[in-house]
């Protein structure tokens, strides 16, 4: 089966596009898409092509099966949760912000039912995003979030609650998704700090910082 292929010419930054593609005629593989991938220019148009020809995505039989993102701050832990619903190390868990990009869905089941947990990219403040990738892995976060049942925020127990963290709740209740909170990194408190932890204060900080946001009662 012959299969389409697609000629992207990248790093085309501040150049003519009929300069750019000049010389990749010769490699007879239809039109060069000049493309500027750090900073997104004709990105769009490329997926676009290459997309449009994809069938629709079919219903199936109308059975679906419960979905839950796994959202956050970069290194909170999310991939490491995800590792540790799932009982094996399916998503790459790194001591270091950014290594989750895209949203990863994953098929599981539990006690014969299905569902779909998906790790999410780490959504730092706006004013810190700045490539072009990174705004990408936030439009796939915002994607994953519209896709489930229900999002799992995950707090790091050693940081505040920041505002970015009520923004991060705001796009699941904004979307109409159930909320679950949960607060990572209990293991590297100190004994002291965790024998004055006090869930319903913590419980009540939680909803003065996230907004619209109630504390169900255990």
């Amino acid at each position: 089966m012959q299969r389409p292929v697609y000629l992207a010419v990248n790093k085309s930054e501040g150049m003519s596009h009929a300069i750019a593609a000049a010389e990749f005629h010769e490699l007879a593989l239809g039109e060069p898409l000049v493309i500027s991938s750090a900073h997104g220019d004709g990105v769009r148009e490329l997926m676009d092509l290459v997309l449009e020809d994809f069938p629709e995505e079919e219903e199936g039989n109308g059975v679906h099966h419960p979905k839950f993102a796994v959202i956050g701050r970069p290194n909170v832990g999310k991939s490491t949760l995800v590792n540790a619903i799932l009982g094996e190390d399916r998503v790459i868990a790194f001591d270091h912000p950014g290594t989750t990009r895209d949203s990863i869905y994953i098929d599981f089941e539990r006690d014969a039912q299905t569902y779909t947990i998906i790790d999410t990219a780490g959504v730092r403040r706006r004013g810190k995003v700045t490539e072009a990738i990174e705004k990408f892995s936030v439009i796939k976060t915002m994607k994953a979030i519209e896709d489930a049942n229900v999002a799992v925020l995950v707090l790091d127990a050693q940081q505040d609650i920041s505002e970015q963290d009520a923004t991060i709740a705001g796009f699941a209740l904004e979307a109409g998704r159930a909320l679950v909170v949960a607060v990572n990194k209990w293991d590297n408190r100190t004994p002291s700090e965790k024998s004055t932890f006090d869930v319903k204060s913590r419980g009540k900080s939680i909803s003065s910082t996230l907004p619209s946001f109630t504390i169900s009662p255990p």
